[in-house]
């Protein structure tokens, strides 16, 4: 048995333990616990990053996604947040497991999720040490505006890394990130790097952008912001913003006749 494999047997004994003592209350079903616990233990090991062998870093940021009609029990419930923050690290100090800072829990609602059910998603909140990103396209006056370390987390499924001055989001196969479904305009968004920060553009698209439940046309974006691209869900995140221990309340909203598309446009 490897290091690492041997690190996440730990790991899910002492989670077993933590979660069943301490959020018994709070997650009252035992069926919910287990499948919490699976879903921690397979997010540590995807966002793992084993540097030698008495040195395995752990994700310190994770993302809940749950049904809506959940999201607000959980965003209300500080003792959850915070209680499984704790039993995170407990748990991963434990199993030999180092944390870059001490980790957050952030609760995304996403519809496609089913209800009672959680999915989790973690990531390192900075980029791995002495890693470097080649820009060549850019020039260095382009890159002093790229946002470090940003990112979006498409769908509460893919972590999609923005590294570039300006990323274009679409159905077409040249797009920098492809979201192949029909309800995706061909080039459907722009991002463009400014003064640290992304700005978002609709590029005209069928199904329309969304920030935090507002059709936008063009809008500077903030960590945590949630974007839906004609019902595509997706989180902004940029981990230079001390926010990351913030959880940000997000009511899903209808849009009105007025914001709805009232032609279609040819994609």
């Amino acid at each position: 048995m490897g290091i690492l494999s041997a690190k996440l047997d730990q790991l899910e004994s002492r989670l077993q333990i933590l979660i069943e003592g301490r959020l018994a209350r709070l997650l009252p079903s035992s069926n919910s616990r287990e499948d919490l616990i699976h879903r921690l233990v397979a997010a540590m090991k995807d966002g793992a990053e084993e540097h030698s062998v008495d040195f395995t870093l752990a994700p310190d940021v994770y993302f809940l996604f749950v049904h809506p009609d959940d999201a607000q029990r959980l965003l209300t419930n500080q003792p959850f947040l915070s209680g499984l923050a704790n039993i995170i690290q407990e748990a991963g100090a434990v199993a030999g497991f180092r944390f870059l800072q001490s980790p957050v829990v952030n609760i995304s609602p996403n519809s496609d999720v089913p209800r009672s059910e959680i999915n989790v998603l973690a990531r390192l909140s900075q980029a791995p040490l002495g890693e470097t990103v080649a820009m060549t396209s850019a020039t260095d006056a382009e890159q002093n505006n790229i946002p470090t370390n940003a990112f979006l987390i498409v769908n509460g499924v893919r972590i999609f890394t923005l590294e570039k001055p300006v990323i274009s989001i679409g159905r077409r196969s040249d797009n920098d990130l492809v979201i192949d479904d029909p309800r995706i305009s061909r080039q459907h968004v722009q991002l463009r790097a400014a003064r640290g920060r992304y700005i978002i553009s609709d590029l005209e698209s069928t199904g329309g952008t969304f920030v935090n439940g507002t059709r936008v046309t063009q809008c500077m974006l903030n960590p945590r912001d949630v974007i839906s691209l004609a019902g595509i869900p997706m989180v902004y995140g940029q981990d230079d913003y001390n926010i990351l221990s913030e959880t940000q309340k997000y009511e899903p909203q209808e849009p009105s006749e007025e914001d709805k598309p009232t032609r279609d446009y040819q994609i």
